[in-house]
């Protein structure tokens, strides 16, 4: 077991401008144990960071484990497989003594995203004989913060409301594996919303680097002149800024005030 250790800002109009930190602290189920583990790499913020943690931690135990890693993309979202490779390489080079071992990658359509998603991964866990599987899902922000969203909270996913049908699949034993050993899904972010991912780029200064190689624009082709630009409309682009702004120590609603997608009704 991995604790990481995170600082989160909190500054808007119900805290009256004044900084309130709140302190995370981050369980990473990882161990010398873990021969070959398996992650989704969406070419997301989220589970970039998940996967620089996992290499920066096996580089700093020097520990002996293969990192697996699979991508569904959408076929409206082309960009996912493209953005998950310059990731994927990135880490790569960070961490040159960390052992990576296969990418799976599926383009589906949106009927077949989740199930194809789910097949893809365990398909690689059960190949690779991988003893824990990880996912950067992180919980949406609470009502409260429902606000500097305006028009575009009805867009959020509501499954990542509450994290009580999460909590049964966080460490869950899915089937035995070689050595007698159970099989775990990590959710580490599932309990917190997008400012821990913000706060982890931030304490290790990769937002610069890194985080310019992900996508977290969801918007179509015609709203991102080719997908080159972000949409500033879509539920992600809105939830990254509301985060920056926090971990940056400022309004969210000063810093969302450009962003269509807040106020405009249909997008």
């Amino acid at each position: 077991m991995i604790k990481e250790n995170i600082v989160v800002y909190q500054r808007g109009e119900h805290t009256k401008g004044t900084p309130q930190n709140k302190t995370y602290d981050l369980e990473l189920h990882l161990s010398e144990e873990d021969k070959n583990i398996g992650i989704g790499v969406s070419g997301g913020m989220d589970s970039a960071i998940l996967l620089w943690l996992l290499a920066y931690y096996i580089d700093k135990n020097d520990w002996d484990i293969t990192i697996h890693q699979w991508t569904c993309t959408l076929q409206e979202r082309p960009f996912q497989f493209h953005h998950a490779k310059k990731v994927i390489a990135f880490v790569k080079n960070y961490f040159p003594s960390v052992k990576f071992g296969e990418h799976r990658h599926k383009v589906v359509n949106t009927i077949e995203y989740i199930d194809a998603g789910t097949t893809l991964s365990w398909g690689l866990a059960a190949d690779k004989k991988c003893t824990a599987m990880f996912n950067g899902v992180t919980k949406n922000p609470g009502d409260r913060e429902g606000a500097y969203w305006g028009k575009a909270w009805i867009k959020r996913t509501p499954a990542r409301d509450v994290d009580t049908d999460w909590e049964e699949e966080r460490h869950k034993p899915i089937y035995p594996t070689q050595k007698d050993r159970e099989f775990y899904e990590n959710l580490p972010f599932i309990h917190d919303d997008k400012r821990i991912v913000l706060a982890l780029y931030k304490k290790y200064g990769l937002l610069l680097d890194m985080g310019p190689l992900t996508r977290s624009c969801e918007g179509g082709w015609e709203r991102t002149e080719g997908f080159t630009t972000e949409c500033k409309r879509c539920w992600w682009c809105i939830e990254k800024q509301w985060a920056t702004a926090h971990i940056w120590n400022n309004d969210p609603g000063y810093m969302l005030k450009t962003y269509p997608g807040v106020f405009e009704e249909g997008l």
